[in-house]
């Protein structure tokens, strides 16, 4: 009967040092094992939160100097007259027209388009063109979609700005180009860049509370 009181002591023993030796330290280890190791906000890249801020701002800008076009025929020259503005002596057949891709985000609205250019003479012998155009990606149409003439006199730098509000890119289905182009013969204006303002379309993902897991 002793030694069976003695066992039976024993056995209590070790199940309260079994009971004791399971610390809150090793439960918050386990715990930490079974944590979802992407779980915190943004470092899971397929997260809605991970990486929302690619148009987050309000305004944006679409920004390119005149030698960034290239013209549309590879007969007519052109140079570089300073401070990025281009210009041409050609005095050929072709028209002196050159091109630039303008690459948006989806769905922005225009706000705001702005000229500068430069009369080499006080009274240039014609106005440079510019216009906006898009192809359908699925096709070969082609429309104007907005269009200038920028013809102040007087030698020297000259800008024109214009609202373009009621204009909203649509590149998931069209490719949009800035053309310019230049009066014929001798070289009378200069082209020297252009900056069009576009408002961003809100993102909810910025708008709206992030719902945490």
């Amino acid at each position: 009967m002793k030694n069976k009181f003695f066992l039976f002591i024993s056995l209590i023993l070790i199940a309260l040092v079994a009971i004791t030796s399971y610390t809150p330290q090793a439960a918050q280890a386990e715990m930490q094992t079974q944590k979802d190791p992407v779980s915190e906000a943004g470092e899971d890249p397929l997260r809605p939160d991970a990486d929302n801020q690619i148009n987050a701002n309000e305004n944006g800008f679409f920004n390119a100097v005149g030698i960034n076009f290239v013209p549309h025929d590879s007969h007519v020259t052109y140079y570089n007259g300073i401070y990025g503005c281009l210009g041409s002596d050609y005095d050929g057949p072709e028209s002196k027209t050159f091109s630039i891709p303008v690459n948006v985000p989806d769905g922005v609205k225009g706000a705001r388009i702005f000229f500068t250019y430069k009369n080499v003479v006080s009274n240039p012998s014609a106005p440079i063109y510019v216009s906006l155009w898009r192809r359908h990606f699925l096709s070969l149409f082609t429309e104007e979609v907005i269009s200038y003439q920028i013809n102040d006199a007087g030698e020297g730098g000259r800008s024109n700005a214009y609202d373009i509000f009621d204009l909203t890119f649509d590149t998931a289905s069209w490719i949009y180009w800035l053309e310019f182009r230049l009066p014929e013969g001798e070289s009378t204006r200069e082209f020297c860049g252009v900056s069009m303002g576009y408002k961003n379309p809100p993102l909810f993902p910025v708008a709206l509370p992030m719902i945490q897991r």
